[in-house]
């Protein structure tokens, strides 16, 4: 029996997280194209740092930088079941119509393979900010 659990384990804790993904890459509904608003860069910083402590999953704020209009936010994620965290990168700058763009990277701390949770932490990341911006 523990020659199946093994194999098993070794996955879960080295295979689990760890591939790196961002909103700039295509997927096949789109939900990792990076987002513009229509909204003040201060105001999109701000509800970029609250999404943290929104998001079922978002635990803190690491870092974040905001200087002329641009902003940075490192903060991190951990995975429901197994509490694994990811690093969540936010960058936030004008872009050229009077709209602010913001892209989000995700990163597994653990693993070379994350089953899609890179995804899904940008995917749930992005719902919560289009949340707070769009009231």
């Amino acid at each position: 029996m523990h020659r199946f659990w093994l194999p098993v384990l070794s996955l879960l804790l080295f295979g689990c997280s760890g591939s790196f993904t961002n909103s700039a890459q295509t997927s096949d509904d789109g939900s990792l194209k990076p987002r513009y608003y229509q909204a003040a860069p201060e105001r999109v910083y701000e509800a970029a740092i609250k999404a943290f402590d929104v998001w079922d999953r978002g635990v803190q704020v690491l870092d974040r930088r905001y200087a002329q209009g641009r902003g940075e936010v490192h903060g991190f994620s951990r995975t429901n079941l197994w509490k694994f965290e990811d690093d969540i990168y936010v960058t936030i700058a004008p872009a050229n119509d009077e709209r602010v763009k913001v892209d989000v990277r995700s990163k597994g701390r653990v693993g070379e393979y994350d089953f899609g949770g890179n995804q899904r932490n940008i995917e749930e990341y992005l719902k919560v900010l289009d949340r707070l911006l769009s009231s």
